[in-house]
């Protein structure tokens, strides 16, 4: 049902090739029961993307962050501060 009510969405054009592009750090969390985008798009942006990580989400669908919310929550919080430059040391 949710392929035909985003069948325009799915047609969208590909734009991969942008995304090579981007340089910022990109974290790709994908459950492996996900009927929706598959693992060989998530291998495919892996690819693309120069600068990503892919975690992977056993027993959980297409809406990892509703089913586990505070798992999702401390993998991007995690994945921030390695990237964030400690701001407590900064005067207000």
């Amino acid at each position: 049902m949710w392929k035909a009510a985003f069948l325009g969405f799915l047609e969208t054009r590909d734009f991969a090739d942008g995304l090579r592009e981007v340089t910022a750090p990109a974290l790709l969390i994908w459950g492996n029961c996900d009927t929706y985008a598959p693992f060989a798009d998530q291998h495919r942006l892996l690819a693309t993307l120069p600068n990503a990580r892919l975690t992977v989400y056993k027993g959980h669908g297409h809406a990892v962050h509703w089913e586990n919310p505070v798992r999702v929550a401390g993998e991007i919080s995690t994945f921030l501060a390695e990237r964030v430059p400690d701001v407590s040391a900064v005067p207000a």
